[in-house]
């Protein structure tokens, strides 16, 4: 068995974690799910800490229970660990959590999935700043960062091999799309900013300044109109998504024939 998912079992809660974790067939499990359960921080040490999961690459535990000490717990890894990828949404983790997992001395993430939690500024600056983590991919959706947030993405000293970010619904507005677009982040190739309340002026920011390896941007549910949208049109993207902003029909006639950028419903 390489992958194994396990969802809706919450009457269960942490008994679920520990019969997987003792479970000598799950031996050589590459991929773990066990989403929707009712894990809790002790469920979440069971599974981190099982002989039998060792070879696990992949940890999945969203809409769980987890909160700070859960975060805490998949922090508390022990050296053999071979977990590369969490994936931990929906778990009321907040600064604290984010700062286990910033420190955790024994997991070499590539990709952190934290979306739809409590990290705020204080703790996607933790993430920012932590030496030990060594990510490719990271999605912050729906945390409540701000501008802080972003800035402490952006002028990361740590996050430079960054190739996905997504910081969808996340209240950046136009100064944070500006920040993000002076980042240095070389290596990215997918831009996530859905649900920011962007408008021409961060659409033209991104325009000028987004990075060179950049082929995906999504902008959907902002406030970009004609101008930012005909810039960021003009960028070597392979793929552009405008939905629901405020682009006039002109211009959405206009790049009907490209199959690179979407537009869909205008607001």
């Amino acid at each position: 068995v390489r992958y194994a998912r396990y969802a809706g079992t919450a009457y269960l809660a942490d008994e679920a974690a520990e019969l997987v974790s003792k479970a000598e067939r799950l031996r050589g499990l590459k991929r773990l799910g066990l989403e929707d359960s009712g894990v809790t921080a002790r469920g979440a040490s069971l599974l981190v800490q099982s002989t039998e999961l060792r070879a696990l690459e992949v940890l999945e535990l969203s809409r769980n229970r987890l909160g700070d000490e859960g975060a805490a717990a998949v922090a508390s890894a022990p050296e053999r660990t071979r977990v590369v990828e969490l994936v931990l949404q929906h778990n009321r983790i907040g600064p604290a959590g984010a700062r286990a997992l910033a420190g955790a001395p024994n997991l070499a993430l590539r990709s952190l999935d934290l979306a739809n939690n409590q990290l705020l500024a204080d703790g996607v600056s933790a993430l920012a700043q932590s030496s030990q983590l060594r990510l490719e991919r990271l999605l912050l959706r729906g945390n409540r960062m701000g501008v802080v947030g972003a800035r402490a993405i952006a002028e990361s000293a740590q996050l430079t091999a960054l190739t996905h970010l997504d910081l969808s619904d996340n209240k950046l507005g136009d100064a944070g799309a500006t920040v993000l677009a002076e980042a240095k982040l070389s290596d990215l190739e997918e831009l996530t900013l859905d649900y920011n309340g962007i408008g021409e002026a961060g659409a033209l920011d991104l325009a000028r300044a987004a990075g060179p390896k950049l082929g995906r941007l999504s902008l959907r549910d902002n406030d970009v109109s004609d101008g930012g949208a005909t810039a960021l049109a003009q960028k070597p993207l392979t793929l552009l998504i405008l939905e629901s902003n405020k682009v006039g029909a002109a211009t959405v006639a206009a790049f009907a024939h490209r199959g690179d950028v979407f537009l869909g419903e205008q607001r």
